[in-house]
């Protein structure tokens, strides 16, 4: 079993020689229980905490209100008080603190009708509140996401009766005054943008051929062009931030897509990752919790809406297969410089388990015995660099993973 971890690691090295600039796995997916609503396309999306919400859209044939909760611990999907603006899909979604947004959004077919109301939904009371309507005309498929206290919603689309507008104009609603106040405008109309906030700082994709990716500054207001996106150029992509990285996934161009993609705010730049576990599809939900990435829903196919619902992890590394007892474990954080903290999803009790360590070379530098999980591991006075472990069982490989120290 050691030479066969021993050739494990020396794969690692010649990965690392191809990935010397990107320090992070490609992350994992994990499929969680499907969506509490049933089949959608064009829902919202918002996390509260350690819940996850979804609720409104459209499942080929008529539109909801409803909301649901995922609760990230137990897994369950509960239904909560429906939506208090009515039937409809294609909103956009927003959370500040203890409370979650659902702004615009259509009646989804002719004759249409097209919303410019906000309305506000209190988790600790499971009731909703209309909030103070925007200044503009009222459209679907906006970009959305908060900083702070404040949420922002812009760009999207319009049916004049005649043809189909797009719009550039971007806003911010204050939530302790409820009050609107325009800001700097996009850089283009677009309809189908993803959008995301890191800090002071929001992020908008155009839906276009362009692959143009802005970044807007809340001290400022002003709109600054940061690397172009990396995939194919395309629409209804979901979108949410982890930390310092913003993440893109799925949508549509003449194609639907399943790529998933990793921007770091730090370096400007765009590195690809595992796809996302599901089929192609368009309109997904996005939304993170914590350390982890959650994206389900959407239509697939000839516009055939899904209802399952998956887990990112971009720290997790999921173990070599090297006996059916195989566990996927998460690992944050990774890269770690004083400490990191060993998990997996359920329960697992170690009759016989051992953590082993390994320097790049293999050699054997820290060696735990393991009762539970999760636990964690100490740095102590080894140096900067790539390392490998190995977790046993009664002397059977559970899993092998890669850390780094720095």
């Amino acid at each position: 079993m050691k030479k066969l971890f021993l050739v494990y690691i020396a794969y690692y090295l010649l990965l690392a020689l191809f990935d010397a600039t990107n320090s992070s796995s490609q992350g994992t997916w994990t499929q969680k229980a499907d969506f509490g609503g049933g089949i959608r396309n064009g829902a919202v999306g918002f996390s509260i905490g350690k819940k996850g919400y979804i609720g409104t859209g459209w499942d080929g044939s008529i539109n909801y209100q409803d909301l649901w909760e995922w609760d990230q611990t137990t897994n369950i999907w509960t239904q909560k008080a429906d939506f208090g603006g009515g039937t409809r899909s294609w909103s956009s979604a927003f959370s500040i603190g203890t409370k979650g947004y659902i702004v615009s959004g259509s009646n989804g077919s002719g004759p249409y009708t097209f919303y410019n109301d906000i309305w506000e939904w209190d988790q600790s009371t499971n009731t909703w509140m209309l909030k103070a309507n925007f200044s503009a005309t009222g459209r679907f498929s906006s970009i959305a996401f908060s900083i702070g206290l404040k949420g922002y919603m812009g760009t999207g689309n319009y049916f004049n009766g005649s043809s189909w507008i797009a719009y550039k104009d971007f806003w911010e609603w204050d939530q302790t005054s409820d009050t609107w106040t325009q800001k700097a405008n996009f850089v283009t109309a677009t309809t189908g943008a993803v959008g995301f906030s890191i800090g002071s700082k929001g992020y908008v994709l155009t839906a276009d051929t362009s692959n143009n990716f802005w970044e807007w500054n809340q001290t400022t207001n002003l709109w600054v062009q940061k690397a172009n996106f990396g995939g194919v150029a395309r629409g209804g992509m979901a979108g949410f931030s982890i930390g310092t990285q913003g993440f893109v996934g799925c949508g549509e161009d003449n194609l639907k897509h399943n790529d998933f993609w990793e921007w770091n705010q730090t370096t400007n730049s765009w590195i690809q990752k595992a796809n996302f576990g599901g089929t192609a599809r368009n309109r997904p939900v996005g939304f993170p919790i914590g350390t982890f990435g959650y994206m389900g829903t959407g239509a697939e196919g000839i516009y055939v809406p899904t209802k399952d619902f998956w887990e990112y992890c971009d720290t997790c590394i999921v173990g070599v297969n090297e006996t059916e007892n195989q566990i996927s474990i998460y690992v944050f954080p990774n890269p770690f410089s004083t400490q990191t903290t060993f998990s997996i999803n359920g329960q697992l009790k170690m009759g016989n388990g051992k953590y082993i360590m390994y320097d790049a070379f293999g050699k054997e530098v820290k060696k735990l015995s393991i009762v539970n999980f999760p636990f964690s591991i100490e740095r102590g006075g080894l140096p900067n660099g790539v390392y490998f472990y190995q977790i046993t069982e009664k002397e059977k490989s559970m899993a092998t993973g890669k850390l780094i120290i720095q």
